[in-house]
């Protein structure tokens, strides 16, 4: 058996670069009233789904630079060390259900923009280390890329459906 190729840092931005520029052409194809009054199942609207976003990025982020992942998203650490993704998301939209459309805007363009920043910065090895270079406690050897797309191109792919059927029910 062979391991797939690496996916070069060329080729995650060129993927970045096209989510984002899909993220961004959805959410302006959309009216105010459908960025906020809709919602699905579960109570969420549009913006909920940005914030959302925003603070995963927020979390990447944290990743990154080696700090607290839990700490950065402002959730508790049991929860955090579940890994039960559905509570830690609630936790979030707890958190941030209550903010503005112009806040959620601007802290997902803000913490795109620094994660941009931070990935750019790094080395072509440093997106293939695995996961426990970044987390002082795992024994992870998957490499950290893996975390990086599925919290930045792929997070923004996998939330457009969803946020586009809440946006049709307004």
């Amino acid at each position: 058996m062979t391991d797939q190729p690496r996916m070069t840092k060329a080729e995650f931005f060129t993927n970045l670069n096209r989510e984002w520029d899909r993220l961004q052409a959805f959410i302006a194809g959309l009216t105010p009233q459908q960025l906020t009054q809709p919602t699905d199942a579960a109570g969420w609207t549009v913006k909920d789904h940005l914030y959302h976003l925003a603070v995963w990025n927020i979390g990447l982020l944290a990743l990154l630079n080696r700090e607290s992942q839990a700490q950065a998203m402002n959730v508790d650490e049991d929860i955090w060390k579940s890994r039960d993704f559905d509570r830690i998301n609630a936790v979030i939209f707890a958190a941030t259900k209550h903010l503005s459309l112009d806040h959620a805007l601007a802290a997902l363009k803000d913490t795109h923009q620094r994660v941009y920043a931070k990935l750019q910065s790094m080395s072509e090895d440093e997106f293939h280390l695995p996961i426990s270079a970044y987390r002082p406690h795992s024994t992870s050897t998957s490499p950290v890329i893996g975390w990086i797309i599925g919290n930045t191109y792929e997070h923004y792919d996998e939330h457009i459906p969803w946020m586009s059927a809440i946006a049709a029910n307004g």
